[in-house]
């Protein structure tokens, strides 16, 4: 049965809701409508294209929403695709609310929590002369409308698992056709959640089954999420690579080639790496013991170290091989392992010298986040760099 929802916490939503919308409203509007070579151009592209009869994605969900918008009496495409997603936007902050909500009292907090998980980026302060984005591991990719499509399910998959884990989902054969349901969508919309989801949570039932004795989930898991990912991914990938204008491609191991094309330095490579996770990685070690047993957290850095695993050593063939697809599956994971993160840490909110030290990291992911978005609200065209 469902909980009645208290008003102040559907006010507090709605307002960081407003307040995402206005934030990004405008900088969506900027890539649409001002930027050469921008990923909101091209998507555009590909749904006009669908409407002609060629797919070029699979993972069509946008263009489908936006073709949707489309239809309605005197909206032009281009302001179908900001308005299509704004209202990802709108879902990611509602969800991502609702979770901090659950982890803290404060709904001050949760609210302001829900806003720093939307604008945090890694820490450039090393490179702000130099560059804001290639070789870093964005939580919040600003420049590409289906990063913004698939936070919302990400979010829902990391929940729903979690509560699997927890026991606090039943097993019931609804309950399987949600999770192979949300599975879908996700993969719909972007389907690197998905691939970084399926080994993180392989490996969690695994040691929790194996190594714990502790079975809790683990049939609902494997029915529910792990089976359906494996089916759903492999129909994807044969479609992908048969029906769609880059048929003939693949993808394959080739260690470090995408980052090195970005990063050639292995130095800064892992610098930029730790910058990106300061925050988890200072909680992390500041809160050890509560940490190290938190099962949520354990999640997110499981899904962080997967997409990372298939950012250094993941390769797509073809025409496409130096977009840098599997980067996205990093930057779903460190998403998921922010707001995990913010999770633990609003339950062990305390006034002591280590809220303080992580605070302050926090506060550098912020600005590092805004200049971002300046840059990028900045630049005529995304393709020479940020």
């Amino acid at each position: 049965m469902l909980k009645r929802i208290p008003r102040l916490d559907i006010l507090f939503a709605a307002s960081v809701t407003v307040i995402t919308g206005v934030v990004f409203g405008v900088l969506v509007w900027h890539l649409i409508a001002n930027n050469v070579n921008s990923d909101y151009q091209g998507h555009i592209f590909f749904a006009q294209a669908l409407l002609e009869g060629t797919i070029y994605r699979i993972h069509a969900l946008y263009q489908v929403v936006m073709l949707g918008i489309n239809v309605l009496p005197g909206i032009e495409l281009p302001r179908a695709a900001w308005a299509a997603v704004l209202l990802f936007y709108a879902a990611a902050a509602i969800i991502t609310y609702g979770l901090l909500r659950q982890a803290t009292q404060n709904r001050v907090l949760a609210a302001a929590g829900t806003l720093v998980a939307s604008i945090a980026a890694p820490i450039t302060i090393l490179t702000w002369f130099d560059n804001l984005h290639y070789g870093y591991v964005e939580m919040n990719t600003l420049h590409n409308p289906t990063m913004v499509v698939i936070k919302p399910f990400a979010l829902l998959l990391f929940a729903f698992a979690l509560r699997v884990l927890e026991g606090r989902i039943r097993f019931s054969w609804r309950i399987v056709a949600l999770g192979a349901g949300l599975i879908a969508l996700s993969i719909f919309a972007k389907p690197n959640f998905a691939i970084t989801l399926l080994p993180a949570l392989i490996v969690v039932v695994a040691y929790r089954a194996l190594v714990q004795r502790n079975p809790t989930g683990a049939r609902l898991a494997i029915i529910g999420l792990i089976l359906p990912s494996i089916l759903l991914l492999a129909v994807q990938y044969v479609l992908q690579y048969s029906l769609t204008t880059v048929a003939g491609g693949g993808v394959g191991l080739l260690p470090f080639a995408t980052v090195w094309f970005t990063e050639p330095s292995f130095w800064w490579m892992a610098i930029k790496l730790v910058a990106s996770i300061a925050f988890p990685l200072t909680v992390y070690l500041l809160y050890r013991q509560p940490a190290s047993s938190d099962l949520g957290l354990g999640l997110g850095w499981w899904l962080f170290v997967s997409g990372m695993a298939q950012m250094y050593l993941g390769v797509e063939y073809g025409i496409t091989w130096n977009h840098n697809n599997f980067w996205w599956s990093a930057e779903t994971g460190a998403l998921i392992l922010f707001v995990a993160t913010l999770m633990f840490w609003f339950r062990q909110w305390k006034r002591e010298p280590r809220l303080w030290i992580a605070l302050v990291m926090l506060a550098l992911h912020i600005v590092s986040g805004f200049a971002l978005y300046y840059s990028t609200m900045t630049l005529s065209n995304i393709a020479v760099g940020w």
